[in-house]
């Protein structure tokens, strides 16, 4: 091994140390000023909102959700991240938020944001996906209706 890898190495064993510690001083701060902190860092340091995210209380997360929604319907290296964190929010209480926390979302998007939002709820619940696919597929936007139509096929495929 050469002395610039194991320095390197080194380096990334210290700076998850640090990060161990800031994040445990973190989690014993107030949880309005951490919340403060992550959803602002959702739009400026997305990468380390989203591992901080992983290590806080669920309902922390859930406050979060519309932040997290919107990242949920664009393609960005991070959106199995953003994905995973609204997975694992307790299903009942995702159920019964999320469609109205998307709707501001789906009704100015277009097909891609429509896809994304079809293949979330299809990783959620099978009756949040079919109400969502029927909408698409009736939509006077053709790239949308595609949308629709594909996710209603594929849940006739699996019933």
């Amino acid at each position: 091994m050469t002395d610039g890898m194991k320095k390197s190495w080194d380096e990334i064993i210290q700076a998850d140390q640090r990060f161990w510690v800031a994040l445990q001083a973190l989690l014993v701060g107030a949880r309005a000023e951490r919340l403060e902190i992550l959803r602002s860092g959702l739009t400026t340091a997305l990468d380390s909102a989203l591992r901080v995210l992983g290590h806080v209380g669920s309902d922390e997360v859930e406050e979060l959700l519309p932040e997290l929604l919107h990242l949920a319907g664009g393609v960005h290296r991070h959106l199995w991240q953003v994905r995973a964190l609204i997975r694992n929010l307790p299903k009942d209480r995702l159920v019964a938020r999320i469609e109205r926390l998307a709707e501001p979302i789906l009704a100015s998007g277009d097909a891609q944001e429509y896809y994304r939002f079809l293949e979330l709820y299809a990783q959620i619940d099978y009756g949040l996906t079919e109400r969502l696919a029927k909408r698409a597929a009736s939509s006077a936007d053709h790239d949308i209706r595609e949308a629709g139509q594909s996710f209603l096929e594929k849940l006739r495929e699996h019933k």
